[in-house]
């Protein structure tokens, strides 16, 4: 069997493995194969027939000195070929196992063959011109077409045989033009697919998915390049689907994949970039560093894929070029458990994990004062409890304050000082800071959709929902529209919306909250009620439920209703639980204008305690108080919140 040379395209059954563009097709079309077991594979058919021992594979791949767990690497580079190409490790087709001793590939070869000596030579123009008519097949002028040419052409015959020629050579290359330029498409929108944790440690998926997560904020420096958000690509974990189908869902031009590996306190990281729609490989390449350098390492991978995608784009942007500090790693460990809890909470956990993961950012800081991001997931921590306390919104404004302090330029740290500005009426300062994160990351959703709320309370709607359908482009598989949607009035589109919501979070209480709002103003009162019950039975009172529940079923939506606001008040006076604004909407819906401003005038008294404060920020835009807005009392409490007409 012929050993194939390095850089010929190498056929087997219907394969065909490239190693110049680094592609493995089967009958003509690419099919995916990860960068390490890609080389694998090259190797074994280089030496076909022959067998490739396990610490030759872990030489080429690694090297000797490497630290990765190479046993189980291997094992994972040969399960996806064998995978890939439908073999067998019982009945071999193509990868044998010889037992302790390595893998042999025994399979036929077919090695295409290589240019000639005199092709080698020539200029490269002229090599162009020659894979411009190959695409064409034969050769547009030959000897043979030459010596067809009659004698009585004279000179006349052969300038009339080079026009014509001349006229399909342009029109080979004009035809290549078009073919290269389709199938080199430009990239302007991108997504980072969560990375695959190839550390033998199923507890390392945490590390894995913080890593992605810093890849994404890395990339979206890229002023000119849409970048998909975390929150949508992390449905894709572990998913069956296709590079075009997920290219298509997320409306990307580009994909980057990946793998991570970590040993004690070496990481490995390899990247790919994909042309999603057409599935076609761009660039590949693996990073082996210190964790201590991890952010170097994130940030050095970022920028050799804007390296591979700013020739595509029309104004390019550009990634930090300045080098983190080395990270202590008892910091980066707690800071990335933290990560893990936080986002746990945020998808509908119950609020202990936002208590867990306020404790893991407190521990990153007290490994590491200096340690930017664990202040801002600190105040996140405190500052998005459901029943925050004055306390928790004492050390949420500290930790904000001094994230950004510590980190000027970190679009995250200036969303969440906003918001805190947002929630204590300092909209001057909300507004200066979602700009400011906006301008940092253009890709960040999170600030798009919180400054659109924000505009929202303002009552400029129109800007309101242009930054809520950025963040709806920018974060595909969330929502980011049904709030806006139901402000202006439309109840169905935001109904539906969260009805969605809903299913992918039965247990989230506050999207039941939501939808009680949205039934309300819709004129559905059964179904308002309904979702009060819903949401007080997911915040910990079934009993409340099962009451409204009865009465509703008895006698009604209105008398359910009441028995919600008798349960309310009877749990604020005995300060077990607090919805002051909920109350007020609830009241004013059953037409007690005095009981609903009372309620208000509490959330107003109490704004420090337990986030009150930050439920009446939507007074001036809510269509559930439209029937108080004549009455001088809710006007008076409009100016003193900030919010006058």
């Amino acid at each position: 069997m012929a050993t194939p040379t390095p850089c010929a395209p190498i056929r087997f059954g219907a394969f065909e493995l490239d190693a110049a563009s680094g592609e493995l097709r089967k009958a003509g079309i690419k099919v995916k194969l990860q960068p390490q077991p890609f080389r694998v594979l090259l190797l074994l058919t280089q030496h076909p027939g022959e067998i490739v021992t396990r610490e030759q594979i872990r030489e080429q791949l690694w090297g000797r000195n490497s630290f990765v767990d190479f046993e189980h690497g291997i094992n994972f580079c040969v399960n996806q070929i064998r995978s890939t190409l439908g073999d067998n490790s019982e009945k071999p087709r193509y990868v044998e196992t010889l037992a302790r001793r390595g893998y042999r590939f025994i399979a036929p070869l077919a090695v295409s063959a290589e240019p000639s000596i005199a092709a080698a030579d020539k200029s490269t123009s002229e090599r162009q011109t020659d894979r411009n008519f190959a695409e064409f097949g034969t050769p547009i002028i030959n000897a043979e077409t030459r010596a067809q040419v009659p004698a009585s052409f004279g000179s006349n015959g052969r300038y009339l045989l080079a026009a014509v020629g001349l006229v399909l050579l342009a029109a080979a290359m004009l035809g290549w033009g078009w073919h290269d330029r389709h199938r080199t498409a430009a990239i302007r929108s991108i997504a980072v697919l969560p990375l695959e944790n190839l550390s033998n440690d199923p507890e390392q998926e945490y590390f894995a998915d913080g890593m992605t997560d810093a890849l994404i904020t890395d990339l979206a420096q890229i002023v000119s390049l849409r970048v998909i958000s975390r929150t949508s690509v992390m449905r894709y974990k572990k998913s069956n689907k296709t590079l075009p189908e997920i290219a298509r869902e997320m409306n990307v031009d580009g994909i980057v994949e990946g793998t991570v590996q970590r040993s004690g306190e070496e990481i490995r990281i390899t990247a790919q970039l994909i042309h999603g729609p057409a599935d076609k490989h761009v660039w590949a390449d693996s990073y082996q560093r210190n964790v201590r350098d991890v952010f170097a390492l994130q940030q050095e991978v970022a920028q050799d894929i804007a390296r591979q995608i700013q020739t595509r784009v029309t104004q390019t942007g550009h990634v930090a070029s300045e080098m983190p500090r080395p990270v202590n790693l008892d910091a980066l460990e707690a800071y990335l458990q933290g990560k893990h809890h936080i986002d746990s909470y945020l998808n509908g956990a119950a609020e202990h994990e936002a208590r867990i993961a306020g404790d893991y950012f407190q521990k990153a800081i007290d490994a590491d004062s200096k340690f930017a991001p664990a202040y801002t997931g600190l105040a996140d921590a405190h500052g998005f409890l459901r029943q925050a306390s004055s306390k928790d919104a004492l050390i949420s404004r500290i930790a904000a304050e001094k994230g950004v302090a510590l980190a000027p330029d970190s679009s995250d740290a200036r969303v969440t000082l906003a918001n805190l500005n947002f929630r204590d009426w300092n909209f001057a300062g909300a507004e200066k800071e979602f700009n400011r994160a906006i301008e940092l990351n253009p890709n960040n959703a999170l600030a798009h959709e919180e400054y659109g709320h924000f505009l929202i309370a303002m009552g400029r709607l129109d800007e309101a929902w242009n930054e809520c359908l950025e963040a709806q482009a920018l974060d595909p598989n969330q929502d980011h529209l049904s709030r806006a949607l139901y402000f202006k009035g439309d109840y169905g589109r935001a109904i539906s919306l969260l009805l969605n919501d809903v299913r992918n979070h039965p247990d989230y209480g506050q999207l039941h909250l939501s939808l009680a709002m949205n039934y309300a103003a819709k004129g559905m009162p059964a179904q308002y009620v309904q979702e009060l019950g819903q949401m007080m039975s997911l915040f910990g009172h079934p009993d409340i439920a099962a009451r409204m529940e009865h009465a509703l079923l008895d006698s009604g939506p209105r008398s359910a209703l009441k028995e919600f606001t008798r349960e309310m008040e009877r749990l604020a006076s005995g300060k077990r639980a607090n919805f002051p604004t909920t109350l007020a909407q609830s009241y004013t819906t059953l037409g007690n204008k005095e009981r609903a401003l009372y309620w208000l005038e509490q959330a107003y008294k109490n704004r420090d305690s337990a986030g009150h404060g930050s439920n009446l920020i939507w007074l001036k835009v809510d269509p559930l108080f439209d029937p108080l807005r004549s009455d001088s009392r809710f006007v008076d409490l409009l100016r003193r919140v900030g919010l006058s007409i």
